[in-house]
């Protein structure tokens, strides 16, 4: 079976041949980028929880999450002020604020468990905080 090619009568067809093409892919790289961007972030969970697999704590294997998706979208920042520049900073915000409270909470809850005092406090440098 053949396939039929676009036969082009005038131009206000031809634009529109070229339009759809166009708006076509940009939507296939759309999901594509969509598709991307949860695969790195499966990913990223996936290793934390084989990084953190020593370390039996619920609450502490959820912080290295928040915390590995925070370093993970501070990565991303480009500088541009672009739409998707606003969502990663919006995002970044919202694991790095969660991720340093539970930080500070979890410090407090094992501070007599040196090797989560020691895991979390790996983290201080993506948050930037000094000792």
């Amino acid at each position: 079976m053949a396939i039929k090619q676009w036969q082009v009568v005038n131009k206000e067809q031809h634009i529109a041949v070229i339009i759809y093409d166009i708006v076509k892919y940009k939507w296939e790289k759309i999901i594509l980028f969509i598709n991307m961007k949860k695969f790195l972030i499966i990913l990223a969970r996936l290793s934390s929880n084989l990084y953190a697999g020593n370390l039996s704590n619920k609450d502490v294997k959820i912080f290295i999450d928040n915390a590995e998706t925070c370093e993970h979208l501070s990565g991303e920042i480009s500088g541009d002020n672009d739409a998707r520049q606003r969502e990663v900073i919006r995002d970044l915000n919202k694991y790095c604020n969660r991720a340093m409270k539970q930080q500070k909470r979890l410090l407090i809850k094992y501070k007599a468990n040196p090797e989560v005092v020691a895991e979390l406090k790996k983290w201080n440098e993506v948050f930037g905080i000094v000792e």
